[in-house]
């Protein structure tokens, strides 16, 4: 059995949507101070989001965050306070060329983001929906994305597929890629409405360990906070993993605790439990 120790975590990793920001779109207050009083003492604390770079740091800093950011799912580890690159593996033009054209054959919604821009040459209530809630740059342009990407051979962190929560649709996208990508890849059904696609090695638990090197902190003493499948693999690699009560079934059955609600605080609470 796992011996779980109180005040001995100094890295500490949060998901940001349903683990740290709650259902009204908010972190509290409390929750900030408590954060900053564990970074004052020597810890660690970073955000591994799915999100754009661009939005994820604009948000960070109106909290007074400091540190490191962790985005597109594990594509690019940024420092919140002037958003300087430190690590970054993109999918490259090719592959983005690929993955639009299945995309656009098939009439389905695919989002990418080359220079950290949000490009697509349509929107619909399902796109509206994501670029309010996520904060998102929107390039809308006047041809095939897939053209766009290939004449200026842009990369881009990941490739989301907005499945707007049909099934049929996302089994038919989780069978084909594969097919039609090779093994290159890392394709997560991250919830209901979107399959993310970045390049293999490129996942939340991959890049952890990079950050790690990085802050000089020991795998050892990681505790990770998470809710929905696309923060499986970071929640594999911590010492201690924690999903919050509002998160997903399947990873609270193997999670080593379940935590408060993100509505509750729950990262707060485990922060001021566990972390140094």
């Amino acid at each position: 059995m796992k011996v779980i120790k109180e005040k001995f975590y100094d890295l500490a990793i949060s998901d940001f949507d349903g683990t740290l920001l709650s259902s009204k779109g908010e972190v509290s207050k409390k929750t900030i101070e408590t954060i900053q009083a564990f970074i004052s003492r020597g810890g660690v604390f970073s955000v591994c989001t799915g999100r754009m770079t661009g939005s994820i740091i604009g948000i960070l800093q109106k909290l007074g965050l400091v540190g490191y950011v962790i985005s597109y799912n594990g594509a690019e580890i940024c420092k919140v306070e002037t958003g300087e690159k430190v690590y970054k593996n993109h999918l490259t033009p090719n592959a983005l060329v690929k993955i639009l054209r299945y995309a656009e054959e098939n009439n389905f919604d695919l989002l990418v983001y080359p220079n950290d821009r949000l490009t697509v040459n349509h929107t619909n209530d399902e796109i509206k929906r994501y670029l309010k809630s996520s904060g998102a740059n929107c390039n809308l342009i006047n041809e095939k994305v897939s053209d766009y990407i290939f004449k200026n051979q842009y990369s881009s962190g990941k490739a989301l597929f907005l499945t707007h929560g049909d099934l049929t649709i996302t089994k038919k996208i989780m069978n084909d890629l594969p097919i039609i990508l090779g093994d290159g890849y890392n394709i997560v059904n991250s919830n209901l409405y979107h399959i993310d696609v970045m390049k293999k090695g490129v996942s939340k638990g991959d890049t952890i360990k990079i950050l790690a090197q990085i802050t000089g902190k020991s795998m050892q003493r990681l505790i990770c906070f998470g809710d929905e499948m696309n923060d499986e693999s970071m929640l594999k690699v911590a010492s201690l993993s924690a999903v919050t009560e509002n998160g997903n079934e399947a990873l609270k059955k193997w999670c080593d605790i379940v935590i408060d609600s993100c509505d509750d605080e729950g990262v707060r609470k485990a922060i001021e439990k566990y972390c140094i």
